[in-house]
């Protein structure tokens, strides 16, 4: 993996936590960023191999993924939903923080294990596969959670908000 996909990643993971552990309108622009992760970790998966996967390739993607959505539904569950200005809003807790250390330090197991096994796969599009997954699971469940609330989203975060992001 190169320094450039490091501090990619690394800083996707403190933008996306650092967003969410100040608070943020529930709404489908929550979507966005997982959506690419998972679909530019899926590009860099191909390219890396050519379209060709070994068994412990498939084996260490499968076990990722699964990771990925047990970390999504462990975080969506413990992501308090609040009313704030008579919207909707979301905020991380310390479990969901806990739940971040414990999937990156499995992730960290499965891919050494995965590659004394003989995976050939890209660190970083494994990476992204699993973390952009992770979120997409988790903003799936935090969606269900809010419509089940029957509170009000905000349709468009971004107009309610100023230059200097008062509101």
């Amino acid at each position: 993996m190169s320094a450039v996909q490091i501090v990619l990643i690394a800083a996707l993971v403190i933008y996306a936590i650092g967003r969410r552990f100040t608070g943020q309108p529930v709404g489908a622009r929550s979507m966005l960023i997982p959506v690419a992760l998972t679909g530019y970790g899926l590009y860099t998966l191909v390219g890396s191999t050519h379209g060709r996967f070994s068994v412990a390739d498939i084996a260490l993607v499968a076990s990722e993924l699964a990771l990925g959505v047990i970390a999504g539904l462990g975080r969506g569950a413990t992501i308090r939903l609040y009313l704030r200005d008579g919207h909707l809003w979301q905020r991380y807790t310390v479990a969901t923080l806990l739940v971040w250390i414990a999937m990156i330090a499995v992730r960290l197991g499965f891919g050494y294990a995965g590659h004394a096994m003989g995976a050939t796969l890209s660190v970083a599009g494994v990476s992204m596969l699993t973390f952009g997954a992770s979120l997409v699971v988790e903003s799936l469940l935090v969606a269900w959670r809010a419509a089940a609330t029957g509170a009000p989203l905000l349709p468009n975060p971004s107009r309610r908000r100023t230059m200097a992001g008062i509101r």
